[in-house]
């Protein structure tokens, strides 16, 4: 979780709402079972359904995410 906050931190694209949104979504789809839609993800976390809906309409750059990650090693 670490490194995911410190890459997240090094995209200049993002705000910090937007950089603990995509860490609480992406911690939390590695630990659920089942279907991954917006009243699961919910079920874990802080966020509503409808968060969920709204954050996902936004862009998200994981081209760069992943190509940040693979620099931080």
């Amino acid at each position: 979780m670490k490194i995911l906050e410190t890459v997240l931190g090094k995209m200049s694209n993002i705000n910090k709402a937007k950089r603990n949104f995509i860490v609480v979504v992406l911690m939390n789809l590695m630990r659920l079972r089942g279907k991954a839609n917006y009243r699961n993800l919910s079920r874990y976390s802080d966020y509503h359904e409808k968060s969920y809906s709204r954050w996902f309409k936004r862009d998200f750059d994981f081209l760069e995410l992943n190509r940040l990650s693979l620099e931080h090693r």
